[in-house]
Protein backbone atom coordinates (compact mmCIF):
# COMPACT_ATOMS: atom_id res chain seq x y z
CA UNK A 1 0.00 0.00 0.00
CA UNK A 2 1.19 2.93 -0.97
CA UNK A 3 1.92 5.68 1.79
CA UNK A 4 -0.06 8.98 1.17
CA UNK A 5 2.32 12.21 1.05
CA UNK A 6 1.59 15.68 2.97
CA UNK A 7 2.14 18.51 1.51
CA UNK A 8 4.67 21.01 2.94
CA UNK A 9 4.24 23.72 4.86
CA UNK A 10 3.82 26.61 2.69
CA UNK A 11 4.89 30.24 3.22
CA UNK A 12 2.85 33.04 1.75
CA UNK A 13 4.50 36.33 1.14
CA UNK A 14 2.94 39.73 -0.60
CA UNK A 15 5.71 40.43 -3.04
CA UNK A 16 7.73 38.02 -5.66
CA UNK A 17 10.52 39.10 -5.34
CA UNK A 18 10.99 38.01 -1.74
CA UNK A 19 9.99 34.54 -2.45
CA UNK A 20 13.70 33.23 -3.87
CA UNK A 21 15.53 35.03 -1.00
CA UNK A 22 13.13 33.26 1.58
CA UNK A 23 13.62 30.05 0.09
CA UNK A 24 17.18 30.42 0.01
CA UNK A 25 16.75 30.82 3.75
CA UNK A 26 14.07 28.24 5.02
CA UNK A 27 15.43 25.54 2.57
CA UNK A 28 13.44 22.49 0.83
CA UNK A 29 11.12 21.73 4.01
CA UNK A 30 8.63 24.80 2.62
CA UNK A 31 6.99 25.41 -0.46
CA UNK A 32 7.01 29.49 -0.68
CA UNK A 33 4.31 31.79 -3.08
CA UNK A 34 3.72 34.91 -3.66
CA UNK A 35 0.31 36.93 -3.71
CA UNK A 36 1.89 39.75 -6.13
CA UNK A 37 0.16 42.38 -3.63
CA UNK A 38 -3.63 42.86 -3.16
CA UNK A 39 -5.94 39.97 -4.13
CA UNK A 40 -9.10 41.49 -3.28
CA UNK A 41 -10.42 45.31 -3.31
CA UNK A 42 -13.51 46.89 -3.19
CA UNK A 43 -15.47 46.92 -6.20
CA UNK A 44 -15.10 50.30 -9.06
CA UNK A 45 -18.33 50.63 -10.05
CA UNK A 46 -20.00 50.82 -6.87
CA UNK A 47 -19.74 51.92 -2.98
CA UNK A 48 -18.60 48.27 -2.02
CA UNK A 49 -20.01 49.12 1.72
CA UNK A 50 -23.06 47.69 3.06
CA UNK A 51 -24.93 50.89 5.04
CA UNK A 52 -27.33 49.26 6.07
CA UNK A 53 -25.82 46.60 7.45
CA UNK A 54 -23.10 48.13 9.80
CA UNK A 55 -20.77 49.48 7.45
CA UNK A 56 -19.38 46.03 6.46
CA UNK A 57 -17.23 45.96 2.85
CA UNK A 58 -17.98 43.65 0.21
CA UNK A 59 -15.00 42.84 -0.94
CA UNK A 60 -14.68 41.29 -4.54
CA UNK A 61 -11.72 39.18 -6.42
CA UNK A 62 -9.01 41.96 -8.37
CA UNK A 63 -9.49 41.05 -12.08
CA UNK A 64 -6.25 38.65 -12.96
CA UNK A 65 -5.92 37.47 -9.08
CA UNK A 66 -8.11 34.07 -9.80
CA UNK A 67 -4.99 32.36 -11.57
CA UNK A 68 -2.94 33.52 -8.31
CA UNK A 69 -5.24 32.48 -5.89
CA UNK A 70 -5.82 28.95 -7.69
CA UNK A 71 -1.95 28.52 -7.28
CA UNK A 72 -2.20 29.27 -3.57
CA UNK A 73 -4.86 26.84 -3.15
CA UNK A 74 -2.74 24.14 -5.49
CA UNK A 75 0.89 25.12 -3.53
CA UNK A 76 -1.27 24.78 0.09
CA UNK A 77 -2.51 21.14 -0.62
CA UNK A 78 -3.42 19.13 2.26
CA UNK A 79 -0.37 21.05 3.88
CA UNK A 80 -0.91 21.23 7.36
CA UNK A 81 0.69 24.53 8.08
CA UNK A 82 0.42 27.20 6.67
CA UNK A 83 2.52 30.71 7.11
CA UNK A 84 1.02 33.93 6.08
CA UNK A 85 4.05 36.45 5.96
CA UNK A 86 2.89 39.32 3.64
CA UNK A 87 4.22 42.80 4.86
CA UNK A 88 3.69 43.99 8.79
CA UNK A 89 1.67 46.43 8.33
CA UNK A 90 -2.18 46.98 8.08
CA UNK A 91 -2.28 46.54 4.43
CA UNK A 92 -0.16 43.17 5.22
CA UNK A 93 -2.38 42.09 7.74
CA UNK A 94 -5.50 42.44 5.35
CA UNK A 95 -3.84 39.98 2.56
CA UNK A 96 -2.75 38.00 4.98
CA UNK A 97 -6.77 37.92 5.63
CA UNK A 98 -7.54 38.07 1.67
CA UNK A 99 -5.67 34.90 1.18
CA UNK A 100 -6.94 32.96 4.50
CA UNK A 101 -10.64 33.30 2.97
CA UNK A 102 -10.05 32.92 -0.59
CA UNK A 103 -7.89 29.64 0.11
CA UNK A 104 -10.44 28.51 2.52
CA UNK A 105 -7.62 28.23 4.99
CA UNK A 106 -8.54 26.23 8.37
CA UNK A 107 -7.86 28.37 10.78
CA UNK A 108 -6.23 25.54 12.76
CA UNK A 109 -3.40 25.56 10.28
CA UNK A 110 -3.19 29.41 9.67
CA UNK A 111 0.43 30.85 11.05
CA UNK A 112 0.62 34.71 10.86
CA UNK A 113 4.51 35.63 10.74
CA UNK A 114 6.06 38.97 10.52
CA UNK A 115 9.21 39.94 10.08
CA UNK A 116 11.02 43.69 9.28
CA UNK A 117 14.22 42.62 7.68
CA UNK A 118 14.80 39.55 4.86
CA UNK A 119 17.83 37.48 7.11
CA UNK A 120 18.24 34.57 8.60
CA UNK A 121 17.58 35.76 12.53
CA UNK A 122 14.60 37.83 11.39
CA UNK A 123 12.63 34.61 9.48
CA UNK A 124 13.96 32.51 12.48
CA UNK A 125 12.47 34.48 15.33
CA UNK A 126 9.18 35.23 13.23
CA UNK A 127 8.54 31.06 12.50
CA UNK A 128 8.87 30.57 16.16
CA UNK A 129 6.94 32.75 17.30
CA UNK A 130 3.89 32.72 14.81
CA UNK A 131 0.30 33.86 16.05
CA UNK A 132 -3.69 34.64 14.91
CA UNK A 133 -4.04 37.18 12.09
CA UNK A 134 -4.70 40.19 13.83
CA UNK A 135 -8.11 41.50 13.21
CA UNK A 136 -7.78 44.98 14.45
CA UNK A 137 -5.53 45.52 12.36
CA UNK A 138 -7.27 44.43 9.35
CA UNK A 139 -10.61 46.73 10.41
CA UNK A 140 -8.36 49.50 10.42
CA UNK A 141 -7.02 48.86 7.16
CA UNK A 142 -10.69 48.63 5.60
CA UNK A 143 -11.64 51.98 7.10
CA UNK A 144 -8.89 53.98 4.69
CA UNK A 145 -10.36 52.78 1.27
CA UNK A 146 -14.02 53.04 2.65
CA UNK A 147 -13.93 56.15 4.18
CA UNK A 148 -13.73 57.97 0.56
CA UNK A 149 -16.47 55.95 -0.73
CA UNK A 150 -19.55 56.78 2.08
CA UNK A 151 -21.91 59.75 1.02
CA UNK A 152 -21.17 63.01 2.95
CA UNK A 153 -23.91 64.36 5.07
CA UNK A 154 -25.49 67.87 3.34
CA UNK A 155 -25.07 69.76 6.66
CA UNK A 156 -21.52 68.84 7.18
CA UNK A 157 -20.60 68.98 3.63
CA UNK A 158 -21.98 72.70 3.35
CA UNK A 159 -20.10 73.91 6.76
CA UNK A 160 -16.94 72.17 5.04
CA UNK A 161 -17.35 74.28 1.85
CA UNK A 162 -17.95 77.18 4.10
CA UNK A 163 -15.04 76.79 5.95
CA UNK A 164 -12.69 76.37 3.23
CA UNK A 165 -13.90 79.67 1.45
CA UNK A 166 -13.67 81.79 4.66
CA UNK A 167 -9.80 80.16 4.98
CA UNK A 168 -9.47 81.05 1.41
CA UNK A 169 -10.85 84.22 1.11
CA UNK A 170 -9.15 86.23 4.54
CA UNK A 171 -5.47 86.09 3.30
CA UNK A 172 -6.41 87.56 -0.12
CA UNK A 173 -8.84 90.08 1.58
CA UNK A 174 -5.85 91.15 3.57
CA UNK A 175 -3.15 91.28 0.93
CA UNK A 176 -5.68 93.00 -1.28
CA UNK A 177 -6.65 95.77 1.27
CA UNK A 178 -2.67 96.38 2.12
CA UNK A 179 -1.40 98.09 -0.62
CA UNK A 180 -4.91 100.84 0.21
CA UNK A 181 -3.39 101.39 3.72
CA UNK A 182 -1.45 104.67 4.83
CA UNK A 183 0.80 102.79 6.66
CA UNK A 184 3.23 105.44 8.77
CA UNK A 185 7.13 105.08 8.49
CA UNK A 186 8.68 103.23 11.73
CA UNK A 187 9.48 105.59 14.06
CA UNK A 188 13.48 106.93 14.67
CA UNK A 189 15.61 105.15 16.79
CA UNK A 190 18.81 105.82 18.33
CA UNK A 191 20.41 102.68 19.10
CA UNK A 192 23.49 101.93 16.82
CA UNK A 193 23.26 100.53 13.60
CA UNK A 194 25.16 97.61 12.95
CA UNK A 195 28.90 97.95 10.44
CA UNK A 196 28.35 96.33 7.19
CA UNK A 197 29.73 92.92 6.33
CA UNK A 198 33.37 92.82 4.66
CA UNK A 199 33.33 93.14 1.05
CA UNK A 200 36.74 91.18 0.43
CA UNK A 201 36.18 87.73 -0.79
CA UNK A 202 36.59 84.63 1.37
CA UNK A 203 39.65 82.38 0.46
CA UNK A 204 39.27 79.72 -1.27
CA UNK A 205 39.43 76.67 0.20
CA UNK A 206 40.49 73.20 -0.68
CA UNK A 207 38.22 70.54 -1.33
CA UNK A 208 38.55 67.52 1.57
CA UNK A 209 37.69 65.08 -0.69
CA UNK A 210 38.61 64.81 -4.49
CA UNK A 211 37.67 60.96 -5.17
CA UNK A 212 34.32 58.55 -5.22
CA UNK A 213 33.44 57.99 -1.68
CA UNK A 214 34.03 53.90 -1.18
CA UNK A 215 30.59 52.39 -0.01
CA UNK A 216 30.54 49.22 1.91
CA UNK A 217 27.78 46.70 1.83
CA UNK A 218 27.31 43.84 4.38
CA UNK A 219 25.61 40.42 3.79
CA UNK A 220 23.81 38.91 6.27
CA UNK A 221 24.32 35.03 6.94
CA UNK A 222 23.46 32.87 9.58
CA UNK A 223 23.11 29.22 10.76
CA UNK A 224 21.03 27.21 8.03
CA UNK A 225 17.18 26.70 9.50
Amino acid sequence: MRRRTVSKPLVIVESPTKVKTIKKYVGDRYNVASTVGHIKDLPEKEIGIDIENHFEPKYVTIPGKQKVIKALKDAAGDAEDIFLAPDPDREGEAIAWHVAEAIRLDRSKARRVTFSEITRPAIQEAFANPRDINLDLVDAQQARPGRPRLPQRPLLHARQQRAAQYFRSSPTRLAGDAPRRNLAPPPPTDHPRPDPAPTQPAPRRRAWHRGKRRTSSRSCSGPAM
